[in-house]
């Protein structure tokens, strides 16, 4: 079938003239396109990505200033210029010395993509693709999570939990009393960033520099830092002189720093020694760099000096890699491929849900703050944006409770009547703290109703951006939320 504008259009619901007048706007005028990542979270997600590519090398705009296209520059400064310093050290994700002992040969995998999580618990042995090679899930037995709250961001929470119950052990490292850790068997509460010493780099994609964070209070109560935690795991290995290699966390800091020092002084930055820097009041340290910053500028002059991560050094618009591959879900060139729902999708039985990214915090992070949930929430819960046209139908207004559901569980959610969705699309956040009643969530985690499954037999990455549900107007009575509660601390 030709991909013209007439097939665009049934398919993303554009008139065929608004489709023809886009790419003529696009080639009159340097163009840039620019992304985020979530769009990729989803069924064949990859090749969203891909088609941007393909786009942006059709306009013939890469490498030139304001043209070519951008995943990032929105979330992590990956637009801006980047500095000429060296990065900071960090620990190994391995103990030295240390070899594990097994009962048995030890025949699986050692990674995973995180997203297979429920699928590596359910299925140990299982064989899977993944990017071009095959890996064999391990036998989970035990579960340790630090810095993450997968009972709020994972797919499909409530196979999640029948999963985790299968595990014999559940520890959660974090400074904040999260669904995941209400799930765990051990909690072991860690700093916050005022009761630790840390050595921060700053710009994600751009390197900007150095600042020491230094605690200003002690650890409060019981609470210890991540190294501390983990060198008391690993002396339960007898191995936590591996894991130290006899240093202290402030050693550690200071070898991370000399070590961006050594290599600064070699490219003609004069950092000061760790000893000054550290107890100055005011502890950062900015690299020179560039003052302009036109991403693949480099590339588009010499492709053969300044080749891209690609197994040609130039932008591919097919993939032998992935070619090799035969994988019926995953066609080696940007392609549009119909998700698996489509059909369902299509019936006009269900609102397409789609999850954003939340505009007070990050992911699941602070939505234990009330002030931050205030500001945007509807009815004290995660808000669901919907079209006026559909809230007449379901005789809706702003601030009703809706029940949203699906084949996986129910969400309680404050509807937000709003033009700026569209007629069957309904919108909320991802990352809503998950308050239990059941199958469903009465406070707004989205992920009750998300499905889990890989975006493609290459990838394996998550596909939680949208999902098919239906909506009543809730009709029960107030719901106790008590996620935000904290701990009860029982007597024995």
């Amino acid at each position: 079938m030709k991909k013209t504008a007439e097939w665009a259009s049934a398919i993303c619901g554009l008139s065929v003239v608004t489709i023809k007048s886009l790419a003529k706007k696009l080639t009159r005028k340097r163009t840039l396109l620019s992304s985020g990542w979530s769009a990729q979270r989803a069924e064949h997600g990859e090749h969203y990505c891909w088609s941007m590519v393909a786009l942006a090398s059709m306009i013939g705009e890469i490498g030139l200033p304001g043209g070519g296209f951008s995943f990032g520059y929105n979330i992590n400064d990956a637009g801006a210029a980047t500095s000429n310093g060296s990065r900071l050290g960090v620990m190994s994700a391995t103990v030295k010395d240390s070899t594990p002992k097994y009962d048995k040969p030890y025949t699986s995998t050692p990674y995973f993509p995180t997203s297979r999580f429920v699928d590596v618990i359910n299925n140990p042995g299982k064989v899977i693709p993944f990017k071009g090679k095959n890996i064999t899930y391990p036998d989970l037995k035990v579960f340790v999570v630090a810095g993450a709250n997968p009972l709020s961001t994972h797919q499909d929470v409530n196979q999640l939990k029948q999963a985790l119950n299968k595990l014999d052990f559940i520890a959660t490292i974090d400074c904040q009393w999260t669904a995941t850790c209400r799930f765990s068997d051990l909690v072991l509460p860690t700093t916050t960033v005022w009761e630790r010493d840390e050595l921060i780099p700053y710009g994600n994609a751009t390197n900007r520099g150095v600042i020491g964070m230094k605690k200003l209070v002690e650890p409060m109560y019981e609470s210890k830092d991540d190294f501390e935690i983990w060198r008391l795991f690993a002396a339960k290995f007898d191995c936590d002189k591996q894991f130290t290699e006899g240093k202290t966390q402030i050693q550690w800091l200071k070898e991370f720093y000399d070590k961006a020092y050594t290599d600064n002084q070699k490219r003609g930055i004069n950092m000061p020694v760790f000893e000054k820097f550290w107890t100055q009041d005011n502890a950062i340290f900015e690299y020179p760099g560039q003052n302009d910053f036109v991403r693949y500028a480099d590339f588009k002059e010499d492709p053969d000096l300044d080749g891209l991560a690609t197994d040609s050094g130039l932008i591919q618009l097919f993939s032998q890699k992935i070619a090799n591959a035969n994988l019926k879900d995953c066609p080696p060139y940007p392609s549009w491929m119909e998700t698996s729902d489509w059909k369902e999708r299509s019936s006009g039985e269900f609102f397409h849900l789609v999850t954003l990214h939340p505009t007070n915090r990050l992911h699941s992070q602070l939505c234990g703050v009330k002030e931050l949930r205030d500001l945007i929430n509807a009815n004290q819960h995660e808000p669901l944006w919907i079209n006026p046209a559909d809230a007449k139908e379901f005789n809706l207004v702003t601030g009703d409770i809706v029940e949203t559901y699906n084949a996986k569980g129910k969400v309680l959610l404050g509807a937000i009547v709003s033009d700026k969705v569209s007629q069957g699309v309904l919108a909320t956040q991802e990352g809503g703290w998950y308050s239990p009643d059941g199958d469903t969530c009465l406070y707004g985690n989205a992920n009750i109703l998300t499905t889990d499954r890989g975006a493609s037999s290459w990838s394996q990455g998550p596909s939680a951006q949208t999902c098919l549900v239906k909506i009543k107007k809730y009709q029960g009575s107030t719901p106790n939320i008590d996620c935000f509660d904290g701990p009860k601390i029982v007597k024995a």
